[in-house]
């Protein structure tokens, strides 16, 4: 129904930057009840079997709270890892890796301090 207050009420957005203390990076954004922990370690040097001579290697890992993973995850990966190659100067950073970890999780299933708290992310 259109003139249903529920459907047209935007949900709330919250961010904060630099929560993971042994992070290069990280950022947390929440909308409604979804969130989302990202953590960027980088430039450090990368084994040498995963050596680029002429650029960075970037690695993506997106999990989940819940623990269940799906296909859908190496999509999500996939297309972080190419936004990703398009804003980091990786030709900067030869024979290094920049990692990226993304962390999807929802207040329904898991709270962020408790995921903290299991994964002494704090």
């Amino acid at each position: 129904m259109i003139g249903d207050d529920t459907q047209l009420r935007v949900r709330p957005m919250e961010s904060e930057l630099s929560l993971l203390s042994n992070a290069d990076g990280s950022a947390r954004v929440q909308h409604g009840d979804c969130c989302v922990v990202v953590g960027i370690w980088g430039p450090v040097d990368v084994k040498q079997a995963a050596e680029l001579p002429r650029h960075a290697t970037l690695e993506v890992s997106v999990k989940y709270c819940t623990g269940h993973g799906s296909p859908i995850d190496s999509y999500h990966e996939h297309a972080i890892r190419n936004i990703c190659e398009e804003v980091i100067l990786l030709s900067e950073h030869p024979r290094t890796v920049i990692q990226v970890d993304v962390v999807c999780y929802s207040r329904v299933f898991l709270s962020y301090p408790d995921y903290c708290t299991r994964n002494k992310i704090l």
